[in-house]
């Protein structure tokens, strides 16, 4: 029962990162071309409603009360799909409207906060009186896409 569940996990996980892409994929092209494409909002949508059938298959497999195990599940995949997109949205967009990969937009709160780790990229860390270079951004990618497929 447990290898069943980490397959079953797998496959959701597959399924949330095939929706980011997408997902990604459809704002970079609507913004770049003032067109949309309703194909990869679809296979985002798609693939969202296609990874709920491994939890809920999860769920039917559990010995857990049916009410513990909803939540248990939900914030375990809630915190993986967050932290998974904000590991990989950002990338995905910026290499499909053709800007550079560490571009961070204004729009929003979470982009005052990559600029901080964009800056500090840029810049580098002030250690006595020397510059030193530290790819803050990228390890931030990086760090929030291995939690969101660990959670």
């Amino acid at each position: 029962m447990y290898y069943e569940n980490i397959y079953l996990m797998l496959i959701w996980k597959m399924c949330a990162f095939a929706s980011i892409f997408y997902d990604a994929k459809s704002d970079a092209l609507i913004d770049k071309t003032t067109k949309r494409e309703h194909l990869y909002e679809v296979k985002s949508i798609a693939f969202i409603l296609l990874g709920i059938v491994p939890l809920l298959i999860m769920v039917y497999l559990t010995n857990e009360s049916l009410l513990v195990m909803l939540l248990r599940k939900a914030i375990m995949v809630a915190g993986g799909y967050i932290f998974m997109r904000a590991g990989m949205f950002n990338l995905v967009y910026n290499y499909y409207r053709d800007i550079d990969y560490y571009f961070v937009g204004t729009t929003n709160t979470f982009d005052t906060y990559l600029q901080l780790l964009q800056r500090i990229e840029f810049e580098g860390i002030q250690i006595r009186r020397r510059t030193i270079p530290f790819p803050a951004l990228r390890i931030f990618y990086f760090i929030c896409f291995i939690v969101g497929l660990i959670l």
